[in-house]
């Protein structure tokens, strides 16, 4: 599952949208790179093969709260590789 705050981006509902209405789900590469605490030098790596959406979520909508909205995605993959940042 990868979790990120919500900028407006439909980068994630539309590979979702198209995973839901395809008989054979697009599947993509998918990197997540672990970032220090200075946000700038790479951690570690985490490169999935062949991942496809399988679920799409939210956090929940509230006005009266200062929380940020959430999407959260939940990934189905062929093969994940871990590195160190190199």
């Amino acid at each position: 599952m990868l979790r990120r705050a919500a900028t407006g981006a439909l980068d994630l509902v539309g590979w979702w949208t198209q995973a839901r209405a395809a008989t054979k789900p697009p599947r993509r590469s998918v990197t997540v790179t672990l970032l220090a605490d200075d946000a700038a030098t790479p951690v570690m790596r985490w490169r999935f093969e062949g991942a496809c959406p399988v679920a799409l979520t939210y956090s929940p909508l509230n006005a009266q709260s200062p929380d940020l909205l959430y999407e959260t995605v939940a990934l189905a993959f062929r093969t994940v590789a871990i590195t160190g940042a190199d």
